[in-house]
Parts: structure tokens; C-alpha cells; sequence
């Protein structure tokens, strides 16, 4: 069937009828009566006590199914609204509304505050290190232990599903906030995944569940022992679900919700004052690249 991109509006135009609402574009069945005015199957039920059509008001003895209008509706297509951010699906009219929370080229909001900035993540992780010097790391991939170097502030990854696909390289990308907050005795680490299909129809739900392993470790020398060389070992690990926003209000969720990942101070080396070295890796429980 030949497809067309049309709006209800002018879709009404060219086959004469007025739309009241949108329940002749929705996935529900469309009626005639003996003339052949168009009904859909709600509005259908609410003249059935009448027995008469809404338009001409010639009785009827009931509306019959009105298959070229089914075919009308079901050839018409819409332009996705993120076709600006690379989207080149062409969803049908009744379906567009499906196809907006699940589509994989929504526009990313910058989290930086009082920052509007919205674009594709390509433009988006320009925009980080361009306008706000934020350091972003892409080769970090799921399962896989990997040391990454925090400076204080907003620290991004993006993850990739896909190795060696580099036509759906941010299409199928995750992208964490590690956010790093000087503390007085210590730094703490919060880790944050960006999913933009974490709000649907308003209820908070990401459909993507991760498990994120923070580690840090190293080796102390003490000179105000007896014996210089006397070694100390200190080691951290913790593994945790890692929390979610889609950024819909322009606000990250609240340091009370998520897991805190503390360092102390004491255990820093001398080039870990304005950035610290931590391993970093993802599980995924659910909702990437799993079945």
C-alpha cells in the first residue's frame, strides 16, 4: 500500500468530513451509514439509541463497516517530530503517539543548570566538553572493568551496546552522570543513568536496569611509622542499581535518592587532589541488549 504523510486536517479536506476528534485517525474501526457518512465505532455507539445518522439524520438500520476509510487511515503517515535529531521513521497518524516515547532520536537536554541547551547526543557531548570543559569517556563498554579519572563535578560515559557499529554508535548508547562532590573529609561519587524514556504517559519508569561496581584501591606508603616502608593497603567496592531520570523537569534527581559512593580523603594520592581513579562497570539487568 502506498503510504502518505498527511495531518488529520488535511487529510479531512480531501475526503469531506469534519473531524471532532481523533477517533477516526485512532486504531479503531470506522463506520458508514447507507449513504456513506463516516463514523467512528465510539460515536457509532452513542447514536445507536437514535437510529439515525449525525450527519443527513436518515435512519439507518445500523452502520456497516467502512473498509476504504480503513485503508485512508491506515496509508497515512506523520513525520516523527525528533526528524531533526535524525528520526527518519514515518509513523501512521493513530500510531505517532507510541512512536514519540519509544522513538531512538529524542532531543537531550543539557542537565547544567540554568543550561537550555537540547539536541541530538552527538551535539549534546560537543556541547559538554565545548561550553561547560565537562570530560566524557566513550570507550567503556558493559561487563567490562574500566578506570576512569573523576574530576569534581559532572563526569559523563557513554556506554555502547553495539561494538564496532558505528552507524547506531549513540542510537543504542547509554549515557551516565557521575557527578563528584568535594566533601570535608571526603569525595562522594554518584552515579546516574540518562534515559529519556524513563517518564512514560507521566509515571516514573526506566526501562532500562542497571547495575553499576564502583572501585577504588591503592597502596599506602607511611613515613610516620618506625619503618618507612611499611605498607598499607586500602580497598573499596560497592555495587549498586544505579538511578534514573529522563532530565524532563531540568533537574537531577536528589542526592538522597542515590547511592553514595565516599572516598576519604585521607586514602587520596597526592595527584588525586582535583581528580580521583576509580574502576567503573556496568551490568545490565534489563531493558539493553538483553532478551
Amino acid at each position: 500500500m502506498e503510504h502518505i504523510v498527511v495531518g488529520s486536517s488535511l487529510l479531512a479536506s480531501h475526503i469531506g468530513i469534519q473531524l471532532k476528534n481523533d477517533n477516526l485517525m485512532q486504531s479503531v474501526p470506522r463506520l458508514q451509514c447507507d449513504v456513506g457518512h463516516v463514523v467512528c465505532s465510539p460515536c457509532r455507539d452513542k447514536l445507536e439509541d437514535t437510529g439515525k445518522c449525525h450527519v443527513c439524520r436518515g435512519a439507518t438500520g445500523g452502520f456497516r463497516r467502512c473498509h476504504a476509510m480503513d485503508r485512508v487511515v491506515e496509508s497515512a503517515r506523520v513525520v516523527c517530530p525528533n526528524a531533526a535529531y535524525g528520526c527518519t521513521e514515518r509513523p501512521s497518524y493513530y500510531d505517532q503517539q507510541c512512536h514519540r516515547q519509544m522513538c531512538l532520536y529524542p532531543p537531550w537536554q543539557c542537565p547544567g543548570e540554568d543550561c537550555s541547551f537540547m539536541g541530538s547526543m552527538e551535539d549534546l557531548l560537543q556541547h559538554f566538553a565545548g561550553v561547560h570543559g565537562w570530560p566524557c569517556s566513550t570507550k567503556v563498554r558493559t561487563e567490562e572493568m574500566s578506570n576512569i579519572r573523576l574530576k569534581d563535578g559532572f563526569n559523563f560515559i557513554l556506554l555502547d551496546g553495539e561494538k564496532g557499529d558505528t552507524a547506531n554508535a549513540y542510537r543504542n548508547s547509554c549515557l551516565f552522570l557521575l557527578d563528584v562532590v568535594r566533601q570535608p573529609l571526603s569525595r562522594a561519587i554518584s552515579v546516574i543513568l540518562i534515559d529519556l524514556h524513563a517518564a512514560v504517559d507521566g509515571q516514573r519508569l526506566c526501562l532500562k536496569k542497571m547495575k553499576c561496581e564502583l572501585a577504588y584501591s591503592r597502596h599506602l606508603f607511611s613515613s610516620s611509622r618506625p619503618r618507612s616502608d611499611l605498607l598499607t593497603e586500602h580497598a573499596q567496592t560497592s555495587r549498586f542499581i544505579v538511578t534514573c531520570t529522563d532530565l524532563s523537569n531540568g533537574h537531577l534527581p536528589d542526592p538522597e535518592e542515590r547511592f553514595q559512593f565516599v572516598v576519604p580523603n585521607f586514602v587520596l594520592a597526592h595527584d588525586e587532589k582535583y581528580a580521583v581513579n576509580v574502576g567503573f562497570r556496568i551490568q545490565v539487568v534489563s531493558g539493553f541488549g538483553t532478551s
